[in-house]
């Protein structure tokens, strides 16, 4: 164990060392630059508000694609269905009378969207074997390349010299609560119970066990008559749900608007997030507060110090590096000791109940 956090103090030493050797090459001030880095998110409420909007939405995106992991899927998929239940959301608020709750409208429309999207590369790869690593990956310039057309021929304003719509009207704004000078949107408990329900789901529910025993080993869901096709295609499409609802959350509670670039890489980012927690929905939160405050402090070292944008994310990826590089790694390889069956099969994840049916099934006891 000594020798453990021994090797992640260095770890992380050596890693501060190069992030200040980068930064020297790159800002006048390399202290000052650092301490932006580090303290930015808490120089003030806005960009503490900020941290927290950022957390959320990483939230949400990391357990999308925790979701469809865990079913042994590898989607990439989720930043393009961020901007689909983004457009589908705004377009919906835009268009609709003004009335009290139509946030939520918006909410469930850029669900849907999301869920069909994500459906689509997962009958895919049921029902016709295609990769769902290339048909996720073209699947986001269809969104990205969709959302900027539709944006600039339908919903542009004829002032506007980029692909912009109108600002919302204000019923169609995620509620937030105000603290002091803080600002809380509603998107950071809702993204929190987000990861809980997707907890439940893969532990607790008999889906999930079929989820789960599909990315553990397809032979075995196979012998054991498990729906094999539809796990598949549920979770990317259940992913795609969340994700669109990422989407919904991020146009309706911090750009108030459709705006080219709306995503901001969350999509992309929420894989790391999931990977950092070994796809445990619960961790999710954690390590989207910590990521989250990674790149906020980026982005204010970036603007104080004049860093160039490459620095920045350089300089996060080491950071992650640094605290990811021993302790976690092994807390997961000693996870998964503890949950492999003595006779060698596949780790069957789901309830201890669940858990100990399969082992009966396959044992044939």
């Amino acid at each position: 164990m000594l020798r453990g956090g021994g090797r992640l103090a260095a770890t992380v030493a050596l890693a501060i060392i190069v992030i200040f050797v980068l930064l020297a090459m790159s800002a006048d001030d390399p202290a000052a630059a650092l301490g932006s880095l580090l303290s930015g998110p808490f120089t003030s409420s806005f960009r503490t508000g900020q941290w927290l909007s950022d957390s959320a939405n990483l939230m949400l995106s990391g357990a999308a694609v925790a979701m469809v992991f865990r079913a042994g899927q590898f989607s990439l998929g989720a930043e393009g269905q961020i901007l689909v239940g983004a457009l589908a959301a705004g377009a919906a608020v835009l268009h609709l009378p003004s009335f009290p709750g139509v946030f939520v409208v918006g909410l469930t429309l850029g669900a849907l969207a999301g869920f069909l999207f994500g459906l689509v590369p997962g009958l895919m790869k049921a029902y016709g074997g295609s990769d769902e690593i290339v048909s996720t990956l073209m699947l986001n310039y269809v969104a990205t390349y969709g959302f900027a057309l539709l944006i600039n021929r339908y919903l542009q304003p004829a002032s506007a010299g980029y692909p912009v719509s109108d600002f919302f009207d204000p019923a169609a704004f995620l509620p937030s609560l105000r603290i002091g000078q803080l600002t809380i949107g509603l998107a950071l408990p809702f993204a929190i119970g987000c990861c809980v329900a997707v907890w439940y789901l893969i532990n607790w529910t008999k889906t999930g066990f079929e989820m789960g025993a599909v990315g553990a080993s397809v032979p075995f869901a196979q012998a054991t008559g498990m729906r094999v096709r539809r796990s598949v295609w549920l979770s990317m499409a259940l992913s795609g749900l969340i994700a669109g609802l990422a989407g919904a959350v991020i146009a309706e509670g911090s750009t108030h608007r459709l705006i080219v670039g709306l995503s901001a890489n969350i999509g992309f980012d929420g894989i790391l997030v999931a990977l950092l927690t070994a796809n445990r929905p619960l961790l999710i939160p954690l390590a989207a507060v910590a990521y989250g405050y990674i790149r906020t402090g980026g982005d204010i070292a970036q603007l104080s110090s004049g860093i160039p944008r490459e620095v920045i994310t350089t300089l996060q990826g080491f950071l992650i590096l640094a605290v990811t590089a021993r302790a976690p790694l092994a807390w997961i390889r000693h996870r998964a000791g503890r949950r492999r069956p003595a006779h060698g099969g596949p780790v069957i994840p789901g309830p201890a109940p669940l858990r100990a049916a399969a082992s009966s099934q396959r044992t044939g006891s």
